[in-house]
C-alpha cells in the first residue's frame, strides 16, 4: 500500500520540483531535517538518550528511525544533497552543510550497519566521479570511499559472523521460494508466512539464540521476486530504469543536481542488496522523490534555467497531483503521530514490566538466553498496573498494534492474578468478570488473528496453559512452535517436562535431550533427565546427568535435582541430594523445606517438624514454612503449637495467608 503514495510522491516531485532553485531548496530542507537526526543520534552515542527506548539496539545508534538500518538507509538517501550543498554553496551555508556532510558519515559510522556502509560507498563513489579523468585526487578519493566501504562490513562481518551464514542461508531459502513460483510469485507479504516451513536446516543452529522470526530476505530485489515473481521486480527495474533515462541521460555537465540524484538513487538500491530500507519511509520518500526529480529532470537543468518543464505546464494535472499528494501527506503524518505515541507507551510499558517481574534471586545463570538454573521471581502489583495502563494507551492510538497485544497479554499472563473481577481499566467489558488467565487467553486470540505467523504467540500460550494444568493443550503449542522453531532449548524442555508429568518417560528422555543438544550447559535440564533415567532403569545415564549437573552449577545442582526427584515421587532420593544440599547452602531456607515436604509425603512427621523449624531459624518470616509447620503440628496432635504457628504466618501477612489457604493451598 505504501506504493501508492510513493508514486504520488514521485509524481508531484516531477511535475513541480523543476527548476534549479527548487532543487537547493530541497537540498536545504533535506539538510535542516537530517540536522535533527544527527544531533539526536549524537544524544544516543552519548548514552544520554532521555527516551523509554534507550539502549534498545545496544550501542548501535538509531536517532528518530527507531532502527539502525533504518537510521542507515536514511542517511544513504540524503548524503548526497549535503555533498551537493557543499559543492554549490558558499560562505556559512556551506560550512553548514559540510558539517552535515561530516555527520552523516558520522551516523553511518554509529548506525553499525552494511547496509550503511554499502550504500555510503556506492553514493560517495558516485559524487565524486570526475568529469576530468585525470584529475587524481578524485580518483584517490573514490578509491578511499571503497576501501573504507569494505573495511568497514568486513569488520561487522566479522564481529557478527553468525548473522552472515545465517543471512546466506535466508538468501538461499528465498531462491528456493523463487524458484516454486518463478512468474508472480507468492503474493504480497507472503515471504514471512511461508520462511518458517521453507528455511533450510542448516539455519537452525544459526538461529538458536534469536528470539524473533526472520521477517524479510535482507535484499530488496529478492523479495519483490519472492512476493511478485520475476514479472513483478522486471517491472520494478524497468520503471527505474525508464526513469533514469528520461531525467539524467545525455545530461550536459553543468546541470544542477544530476550527479546528486543519481547518487542518491545508487546509494540506496545499493544499500538494498543487504537491507530492506526501501520499504519504509525513512528511506522510501526520498529515492522516490528522487527517482521523481530524475524522470521530470528536475535535477538535470542547467544552472540558469528557472522554468518549468512540459509536465508540470498542465495545470489541472499539478492541481489534482498536489491535492493528492496532500492529503497522502495529511494521512502520513496523522499515522505517525498515532504510531509515535503507540511506541512510546509500549516501550514505557515494557520498563514497567521489567521492573514488575524481577528476577528475585542473583544466582541464576543465563547461558544462550536461558536462565539455565531457574529462578524466583517477584512480582509488583503496582507496576503491573502502570504497564497495562501503557499498553491499553498504545492500543488506544493503534488498536491493531502487534507489539501492544503481544506484551499486554504477556503482562496479564505473568502477573497471574486469578481472582475473578471486572475492571475496565484492565479492558473488561461491563458485567464480565474475568480473570488475568481470560484476559491473556482473549488478547493471544486476538494476536493470532491479526499475526498468524507471529510464533511466540504459541510458546507464551503454552506457558499459560502449563500454569493452569492443562498439559495437552500446552503439549500441543508447544510442539506448534516447535515445528516453525526449533532452536530454542526452552521448548524442548517444556515439552518433556509435560511428557514427565504424564509419565511417559521414553518421550520425556527424547525432547530434553534434544533441549540439552541445543544448551549442554542447561543444567535444570540435566537435573530433570536424571529423573527419566532413574525411571528408566538407566543408572549410568542417570549418574552421568548428576554429574554434569553438579560440573555447571555445583552449588545449586543438589537443590535442583532435589526438586527433580521430589516432583517425581521419588522422595527417598530426593531426601539424599537435599542433605547434599544442605551442607552446600547452609543459609538457604528453602532447602530443609522441600526437605519437610518430602518427609509429609512418606509421613515422617517428626523430621518433618525439625526440618520447618530448621528452615524457620534461616528465615522466621517464611510464612509457607510456619504454615506447613502449623499443619504438621496438627497431625502429631499438637493443636497448641498447630495454632501458634498459624498465628505466627497471620501476624506477617494476613492477606497472603487467607489467599494461600483458601485459593491455592500451602505446599
Amino acid at each position: 500500500m505504501l506504493r501508492i503514495p510513493y508514486v504520488l510522491l514521485a509524481a508531484v516531485a516531477m511535475t513541480e520540483w523543476s527548476s534549479a532553485e527548487k532543487i537547493r531548496r530541497a537540498a536545504m530542507c533535506m539538510a535542516l531535517g537530517f540536522g535533527v537526526v544527527t544531533v539526536y543520534g549524537v544524544v544516543q552515542a552519548l548514552g544520554m538518550d532521555p527516551m523509554p527506548w534507550k539502549g534498545s539496539h545496544g550501542a548501535r545508534v538509531f536517532s528518530t528511525m527507531g532502527n539502525p538500518n533504518m537510521l542507515a538507509g536514511y542517511v544513504v538517501a540524503v548524503l548526497p544533497f549535503m555533498f551537493l550543498g557543499v559543492r554549490e554553496s558558499a560562505g556559512v551555508r556551506k560550512v553548514m552543510y559540510a558539517l552535515g556532510l561530516a555527520g552523516a558519515y558520522l551516523m553511518v559510522w554509529l548506525a553499525g550497519s552494511r547496509s550503511g556502509f554499502i550504500g555510503a560507498g556506492a553514493a560517495s563513489v558516485v559524487m565524486l566521479w570526475p568529469r576530468d579523468i585525470r584529475r587524481a585526487a578524485r580518483w584517490l578519493a573514490m578509491c578511499a570511499a571503497v576501501t573504507a566501504a569494505v573495511l568497514a562490513v568486513q569488520r561487522l562481518n566479522v564481529e557478527r559472523h553468525k548473522s552472515v551464514g545465517e543471512r546466506r542461508f535466508i538468501l538461499l531459502t528465498a531462491v528456493d521460494l523463487i524458484r516454486e513460483k518463478p512468474l508472480l510469485g507468492h503474493g504480497l507479504g507472503s515471504f514471512r508466512v511461508l520462511y518458517p516451513s521453507a528455511r533450510r536446516v542448516e539455519t537452525w543452529s544459526l538461529q538458536e539464540q534469536c528470539f524473533v522470526q526472520c521477517r524479510n530476505v535482507y535484499n530488496e530485489f529478492l523479495e519483490v521476486a519472492v512476493d511478485e515473481g520475476v514479472i513483478g521486480l522486471g517491472i520494478f527495474l524497468v520503471l527505474i530504469a525508464a526513469a533514469l533515462r528520461s531525467g539524467l541521460g545525455g545530461a550536459p555537465k553543468d546541470r544542477i543536481g544530476a550527479q546528486a540524484l543519481l547518487a542518491s538513487l545508487a546509494g540506496v538500491l545499493a544499500a538494498n542488496t543487504v537491507s530492506l530500507t526501501l520499504r519504509y519511509a525513512s528511506t522510501g520518500a526520498y529515492f522516490w522523490v528522487t527517482l521523481g526529480l530524475a524522470a521530470g529532470q528536475g535535477g538535470a537543468l542547467p544552472a540558469s534555467a528557472v522554468g518549468r518543464n512540459r509536465t508540470s505546464a498542465k495545470p489541472r494535472l499539478r492541481y489534482i497531483l498536489t491535492a493528492a499528494a496532500a492529503a497522502a501527506a495529511v494521512a502520513g503524518v496523522a499515522a505517525a503521530v498515532r504510531y509515535f505515541i503507540a511506541d512510546w507507551a509500549v516501550m514505557s510499558g515494557v520498563r514497567y514490566s521489567r521492573e514488575a517481574y524481577r528476577l528475585a534471586d542473583t544466582e541464576g545463570d543465563i547461558v544462550r538466553d536461558i536462565l539455565v538454573t531457574g529462578g524466583v521471581y517477584e512480582s509488583d502489583p503496582a507496576l503491573w498496573e502502570k504497564a497495562v495502563a501503557e499498553y491499553r494507551r498504545a492500543l488506544a492510538a493503534v488498536p491493531d498494534s502487534v507489539n501492544a497485544l503481544y506484551f499486554l497479554a504477556n503482562a496479564f499472563n505473568r502477573r497471574w492474578d486469578m481472582r475473578v473481577l471486572c475492571e475496565p481499566r484492565w479492558g473488561d467489558r461491563p458485567g464480565e468478570a474475568r480473570t488475568d488467565f481470560e484476559r491473556a487467553e482473549e488478547l493471544y486470540t486476538t494476536l493470532e488473528r491479526h499475526s498468524p505467523d507471529f510464533i511466540e504467540v504459541h510458546y507464551e500460550r503454552a506457558m499459560l496453559y502449563l500454569k493452569k494444568g492443562d498439559l495437552l493443550r500446552a503439549k500441543e503449542r508447544l510442539e506448534r512452535y516447535i515445528r516453525q522453531k526449533p532452536y530454542f532449548a526452552k521448548a524442548q524442555y517444556y515439552l518433556g517436562k509435560i511428557y514427565m508429568s504424564l509419565q511417559r518417560w521414553d518421550d520425556a528422555e527424547e525432547w530434553l535431550q534434544e533441549a540439552l543438544h541445543l544448551n549442554d550447559r542447561f543444567v535444570l535440564a540435566h537435573a530433570d533427565i536424571a529423573v527419566v533415567y532413574h525411571k528408566l532403569g538407566k543408572r549410568d545415564l542417570r549418574d552421568e546427568a548428576v554429574f554434569r549437573a553438579r560440573e555447571w552449577a555445583p552449588p545449586l545442582a543438589d537443590k535442583l535435582l532435589g526438586n527433580a526427584f521430589a516432583k517425581a515421587g521419588e522422595f527417598e532420593r530426593a531426601l539424599e541430594h537435599y542433605r547434599k544440599a544442605r551442607e552446600a547452602r547452609p543459609q538457604d531456607p528453602e532447602v530443609p523445606y522441600e526437605m519437610g515436604w518430602c518427609f509429609i509425603h512418606v509421613q515422617q512427621w517428626e523430621n518433618a517438624a525439625r526440618a520447618y523449624r530448621d528452615a524457620l531459624r534461616i528465615d522466621d518470616r517464611f510464612i509457607k514454612a510456619w504454615i506447613n509447620l502449623s499443619s504438621v503440628l496438627g497431625e502429631t496432635g499438637d493443636r497448641r503449637g498447630a495454632m501458634e504457628a498459624l498465628q505466627r504466618a497471620m501476624h506477617i501477612d494476613r492477606a497472603y495467608v487467607q489467599w494461600l489457604l483458601g485459593a491455592a493451598g500451602a505446599r
